[in-house]
């Protein structure tokens, strides 16, 4: 990870414990505050673990070091639904799915107009929008996808199975 991405990543981190505190999420840690202090301090040379990070965001309730890096990496994460909601949940994501894809190839065919004055090229702005749209559509496969998993019965195939 690059200083600067390390840097901010770090503050993030530093950010969701604040309404605890340092000392509360350290002593939930079975650390000294100092340890941690230093441990999310980008200059210190004690580094924070991975099952550190992971507890720190359980101990605050707060994913946004783990959104903050996915970003910082290109890409974005998308949390499942708990439980499906019945039939409508899956119709209804894929119905958003079928107007994002509309939305994503909207912004991809007005900015590669050949009419326009970089024909084949997009600039970093039409990009980020495209790939936003496609961050979208992406998103509620996904919760298509899990809330349609929460309908399934799978005794049905061991009873359907005995039945032939």
């Amino acid at each position: 990870m690059n200083p600067e991405r390390w840097k901010t990543f770090l503050s993030v981190v530093r950010l969701v414990m604040k309404p605890q505190g340092m000392k509360a999420v350290a002593a939930a840690l079975g650390k000294s505050d100092t340890l941690l202090r230093h441990e999310t301090d980008p200059n210190a040379p004690h580094k924070l673990g991975v099952r550190d990070l992971d507890r720190i965001m359980d101990i605050t309730g707060d994913d946004r070091p783990l959104h903050h890096w996915a970003n910082a990496r290109g890409w974005a994460l998308v949390r499942l639904p708990e439980r499906g909601l019945g039939v409508e949940a899956p119709l209804r994501a894929m119905n958003h799915v079928s107007a994002d894809v509309g939305k994503s190839v909207g912004v991809l065919l007005e900015a590669t107009d050949p009419a326009s004055d970089g024909g084949a090229k997009i600039t970093p702005a039409e990009f980020a929008a495209f790939r936003a749209e496609n961050q979208r559509t992406i998103t509620d496969i996904m919760e298509s996808q899990a809330a349609a998993e929460k309908m399934v019965d799978w005794s049905l195939d061991r009873r359907r199975a005995v039945r032939a």
